[in-house]
């Protein structure tokens, strides 16, 4: 309760000089009170870093509430756990702590977990997003389902996010009846037209691509190939010796202004078929069966531990799942619209939800951030910006899809206390290797003078400054002008300092601001077409290589942008930086360099050229940046 809402009675007005000593009832009910306070701090356990304790302060004060019953929060911003807390009761009756190792049904949460197992088959070479699932499973070809590839699964617009046939959810518990019955069916509606929320068929798809490919069942594959390596607490199918420390849910009600379902619609097709009480989740044959789509049990640090994967570009504590390349599939849009089982608009990506306007999730920010949520309120957030994973369980559900207001107020503490009104990490998106890339609406664009000066123009802002960030390098190095052409293809080098400070060579970053044309950049053995009014910024110890686009590239015919022609004449302009004095260090590695030792000289500067490329070379090879995007026309 906060006092200050509170206003005395003139019944019994407040005394101010009283003291303690002044009454035994006095000091009886201060000892009650401080009693009441030392518990109620104490309901928050774990670590929690001290920029952070605002969020930690949250969880205090929903549970001391009861808003919230038992919960987890998570936070890993750059590999380091900066965030690890749980507290509450993992039980109605609050009997039983909700302890460190407490896990609980996370909903559709799980997809997260089950789109990861699919892309780690894609970056393995086992599963190709744009392949038909019926090459890997035949027997889904009946009914004209040829054309549903792996991607449009992924992404919920397959066409078949529920059953025609009468299901139960015991029938949920028969792999073979759930499976056989999706192939035998035909798709609702044209594959890639629009999403539907794949609620329960998802986990059966994707379980049935994992068997068919691996010979393992989903359960095992995430056991074997992600919760174990990444030391990971999260269970597709609890065992027995953990159903002893699985929280319970607790249900909520439905509003009392609900409609009823359709039976004949989509949503009523999906949502009445089967037909769940989510108090079934506490059932222990629930808790032990394989639902790709909704019976992951596990904790905010499971599911951080294993989802920071993406934010961190593919790999944790060493354990490697994806490559840069893979990760960089999940940002292409398949979907964007209202959905046609759960209404909202919504915006997919290749495996997860993506943010952006017009979307139900616009209190997120935009950006290279992925998520998805668990009904009740569960989410997980991965900005790839900020190279940070945010993961929030509890056991007290509210009727929400996306996020309930708690969800919302822990997520706002926690970008609240990151202050990202003004900072680098607002500019563009960055490439898994550390490099930055800057344009369109990745910068600030803002109003140069006041309207009473009459002065026209407008101020395109690529970054804050090193002022605002003390972590972004301040440049002394060499600056000037360069007038690229096709002919001026560079061979692929690094930059290091000059050893001027005696302690050793450094790897260094580079600014790169295209001014006008559009360029080619090979950063880490990509190559990247790159707009004009672009401010790249290469990360330390990235090989790269520069050159001009091929004369005749469209962007806006190709699609990439719709903001009139950007044709390119074979010349771009580029305004060149570094961060301090170096030298050219030519090299036929494309790996990002750590230490100076990691550099292998090359003196054959001919056979490290940028390629010569013509127009169909760059649509078919290379990523198109735009705004903040990258992505690959030929995907």
């Amino acid at each position: 309760m906060n006092t200050s809402d509170a206003e005395p009675s003139e019944a019994a007005p407040i005394s101010t000089t009283l003291s303690i000593s002044d009454s035994p009832y006095v000091r009886i009910l201060f000892a009650i009170v401080s009693l009441q306070y030392a518990i109620n701090m104490s309901l928050v356990n774990g670590h929690c870093d001290a920029q952070f304790e605002p969020v930690s302060l949250l969880l205090q004060e929903f549970l001391s509430s009861s808003e919230e019953l038992g919960a987890s929060l998570a936070l890993n911003i750059d590999g380091k756990d900066v965030i690890d807390i749980w507290g509450g009761h993992d039980d109605s009756q609050q009997t039983r702590p909700w302890e460190e190792h407490t896990i609980t049904n996370v909903a559709s949460c799980t997809k997260l977990v089950t789109n990861l197992a699919a892309l780690v088959l894609v970056d393995r070479g086992i599963l190709d997003l744009n392949e038909k699932v019926s090459k890997y499973w035949p027997e889904f070809a009946a009914q004209g389902k040829t054309d549903i590839e792996v991607r449009h699964v992924l992404s919920h617009t397959s066409g078949l996010p529920g059953w025609d046939e009468n299901m139960t959810v015991d029938d949920l518990y028969d792999w073979g009846k759930a499976t056989s019955a999706l192939a035998r069916q035909a798709g609702w509606w044209k594959p890639g037209t629009q999403s539907g929320y794949q609620s329960f068929t998802l986990g059966f798809i994707v379980g049935e691509l994992v068997r068919r490919t691996t010979g393992q069942t989903l359960k095992d594959f995430i056991r074997t190939e992600i919760a174990e390596p990444l030391g990971a607490d999260f269970q597709l199918g609890v065992r027995n010796e953990d159903l002893p420390r699985v929280s319970d849910v607790i249900p909520p009600s439905p509003p009392a202004d609900m409609p009823a379902l359709d039976p004949t619609s989509i949503p009523g097709r999906v949502q009445l078929n089967p037909a769940f009480d989510f108090e079934l989740a506490n059932s222990e044959r629930w808790r032990k069966a394989e639902l790709g789509a909704s019976n992951g049990h596990t904790n905010a640090a499971g599911l951080m531990r294993i989802m920071s994967a993406l934010a961190l570009g593919g790999s944790v504590n060493g354990h490697r799942l994806l490559s840069a390349e893979t990760i960089n599939l999940i940002f292409q849009e398949q979907a964007k619209g209202p959905d046609a089982v759960v209404g909202m608009p919504l915006r997919f990506g290749i495996g997860y939800g993506l943010t952006g306007k017009n979307t139900a999730v616009e209190w997120l920010p935009e950006g290279r951030i992925c998520f998805w949520g668990g009904f009740g309120g569960s989410m997980v957030i991965m900005d790839l910006d900020r190279r940070m994973t945010i993961s929030y369980v509890m056991n007290k559900l509210d009727f929400v899809g996306l996020g309930s207001e708690r969800t919302k107020a822990y997520i706002k503490a926690i970008y609240d206390a990151l202050d990202t009104r003004i900072t680098p990490l607002e500019y563009g998106f960055a490439l898994d290797n550390g490099t930055r890339i800057i344009h369109g609406q990745g910068s600030l664009v803002k109003d140069g003078f006041t309207p009473d000066l009459n002065i026209p123009g407008k101020l395109e802002v690529f970054s804050p400054g090193h002022r605002a960030d003390p972590g972004v390098p301040c440049f002394c190095g060499p600056q000037g002008l360069f007038p690229f052409t096709t002919e001026n293809r560079m061979p692929r080098h690094v930059h290091m300092s000059n050893n001027s400070s005696g302690k050793g060579k450094r790897y260094i970053v580079e600014k790169i601001h295209v001014l006008e044309g559009i360029a080619l950049a090979e950063l880490g053995g990509q190559i990247y077409v790159i707009p004009p009014k672009t401010l790249v910024l290469i990360g330390p110890g990235v090989p790269h290589s520069w050159t001009a686009c091929p004369r005749g590239l469209d962007l806006e015919a190709l699609g990439v942008t719709d903001s009139g022609k950007i044709v390119s004449e074979g010349r771009f302009t580029a305004v060149y930086e570094y961060e301090e004095p170096t030298a050219f260090y030519p090299t036929r590695q494309t790996e990002t360099l750590k230490d100076e030792s990691d550099y292998i000289e090359c003196t054959d500067l001919q056979s490290i050229r940028f390629p010569k490329m013509e127009v169909a070379d760059v649509v078919k090879d290379a990523w198109f940046v735009w705004d903040r995007t990258v992505r690959k026309l030929n995907s």
